[in-house]
């Protein structure tokens, strides 16, 4: 699952979710585990150019931080 991790991160977000869930279950594989997996390859198989586009917008993000613990 490593390269399907960096392909991830890297080029398509949009499987990321069902990456980490189906990571989360590969300690103790079933035949539903199988089936996830199964369906993230049809997907990806049926979805070969992706594009994800980012906008601008008149978002303002505000950060407050307090490191007063580390003291």
């Amino acid at each position: 699952m490593g390269s399907f991790l960096y392909y991830a991160r890297a080029v398509d977000l949009t499987i990321l979710t069902a990456i980490s869930d189906i990571a989360s279950e590969q300690s103790k594989q079933t035949e539903k585990t199988m089936k996830r997996v199964e369906q993230l390859f049809d997907y990806m198989h049926t979805n070969p150019k992706l594009v994800i586009r980012f906008y601008a917008s008149d978002m303002i993000l505000n950060l407050y931080s307090d490191a007063s613990y580390l003291w």
